[in-house]
């Protein structure tokens, strides 16, 4: 062999690479290409131009302006050599050159005497092939025409990086669209799955609720009987008892009563929760006023005052909505008692689409941090020796509320007693309720 094959180049696996990644090798050819290659021949007046992608051991032609074979060996490539420079690679007179005189693509077909090769240069600086011509005869190019030439090649690279950028888009569409089609399947048993739990859930509430009411139902019969045997008990033989058995049936009465008082609790939570509101618009400005009138008070009705501001109409069941105001009355009246004036306010307003109330006191308060415990059945911050109560009223009124569709918050800044916010459904075009402003507990029963 007396011809200089094409060198190995420093960056020959990131080059490799680079070219893996246009995916073109192998390809069919296209119009686009061979308009490269006859612009090149038609630029530099020359019969023979061609696209060639050095790869691995082989240069392959993806467009070329003859009809000879898609690919030659490396080590015979004129463009193995192009690819080795930054500019446009030229050989004049391939038979006056030593390294190329018997190098079997000049003494053979397509028997190239001159040569001209742009490298084709990817953005990261790789060559990954050459636009070339050549001819049968000696020539030489002009600088315009090597200038056109290596402005060809730009072109080319910039055909072949819209080809990787298609390709990249191409799976990344594809990847997208395979995580929908992942996501669209797991939606649909995710769905299922919530369906089957939310009825199992649902089915299980049925139960405890169905089972709590029956065990409170079926433990007021033993209850009465020992309330009732223990006051027979005390009104016949209580003066003939020791005092300390008389303090004995003494608690048994009282602890009788409050037992009586928790069966009571936990048939009204079970009946809230087995019971669907009969949803329709209400005035709870008439709601309130009724449970105040109605209201059997802790204390001398002077020593109470109950300022109603204008309430706006909500949608709701006016059974439960009542009982709601029920207990939030309830329960502000018993905390406040030991002021020497209770004094509640109970207001109202709209936010969006949310009917907003208050319902707030000048009792003692709570601690703020301890909030989230009050709407929990039989949870009590506050001593029964102080404030009586088994501790359900207001998770009856938080289970009502979300029955609705609402939300209950509680609030205690220093110094200014408690305040319950409810929110609920607003009931479009409908007017302020309005109420009388203030009163006492007394007017307000008249």
């Amino acid at each position: 062999m007396t011809y200089l094959p094409a060198p190995a180049l420093p960056d020959e696996a990131a080059r490799l690479a680079a070219l893996a990644e246009y995916a073109i090798l192998d390809t069919d050819r296209e119009p686009l290409y061979d308009d490269f290659v006859l612009l090149a021949t038609q630029l530099c007046g020359t019969p023979l131009a061609y696209i060639s992608l050095v790869d691995r051991d082989r240069q392959w032609f993806k467009a070329r302006s003859d009809r000879g074979p898609h690919e030659t060996p490396r080590d015979i490539a004129l463009c193995g050599h192009a690819i080795a420079q930054r500019d446009v690679f030229v050989i004049e007179d391939t038979f006056a050159d030593p390294r190329f005189a018997e190098n079997p693509l000049v003494t053979g077909a397509p028997h190239i005497r001159f040569y001209a090769g742009a490298p084709l240069i990817t953005p990261e600086g790789h060559a990954v092939g050459a636009l070339c011509v050549a001819d049968r005869v000696a020539r030489t190019l002009s600088a315009a025409q090597r200038d056109a030439l290596a402005a060809l090649a730009r072109h080319v690279v910039s055909q072949l990086e819209l080809r990787r950028a298609t390709m990249k888009q191409a799976r990344t569409l594809a990847a997208l669209e395979a995580s929908e089609r992942r996501l669209l399947e797991a939606n649909e048993h995710l769905e299922e799955r919530v369906a089957a739990r939310t009825l199992e859930l649902r089915q299980l509430n049925d139960d405890l609720s169905a089972f709590g009411y029956s065990c409170a139902h079926d433990l007021r019969t033993p209850l009465r009987a020992i309330d009732g045997f223990s006051r027979i008990l005390l009104e016949e033989a209580g003066e003939a008892l020791p005092p300390d058995q008389r303090v004995c049936l003494d608690r048994i009465l009282a602890n009788t009563q409050r037992m009586g008082e928790l069966i009571d609790a936990v048939l009204d939570f079970s009946r809230i929760g087995s019971k669907s509101p009969e949803v329709q618009r209400i005035n709870p400005g008439l709601l309130v006023r009724d449970v105040v009138a109605a209201h059997p008070g802790y204390r001398d009705d002077r020593q109470v005052r109950v300022d109603i501001a204008p309430l706006p109409e909500t949608l709701a069941d006016p059974v439960l909505f009542r009982q709601v105001w029920q207990n939030l009355i309830d329960n502000a009246l018993k905390f406040s008692r030991s002021q020497p004036v209770s004094e509640i306010r109970v207001e109202g307003w709209v936010e969006g689409n949310r009917a907003c109330y208050a319902v707030s006191d000048n009792g003692p308060g709570f601690d703020p941090a301890q909030a989230h415990r009050m709407f929990r059945v039989f949870e009590r911050l506050h001593p029964t020796s102080d404030h009586p109560g088994v501790g359900a009223g207001l998770a009856i009124v938080a289970r009502i509320v979300s029955r609705h569709g609402g939300r209950i918050r509680a609030e205690s800044p220093p110094g200014t007693g408690a305040r319950f916010v409810i929110d609920m459904p607003l009931a479009r075009t409908a007017s302020p309720g309005r109420t009388p402003a203030a009163g006492t507990l007394a007017s307000m029963a008249a």
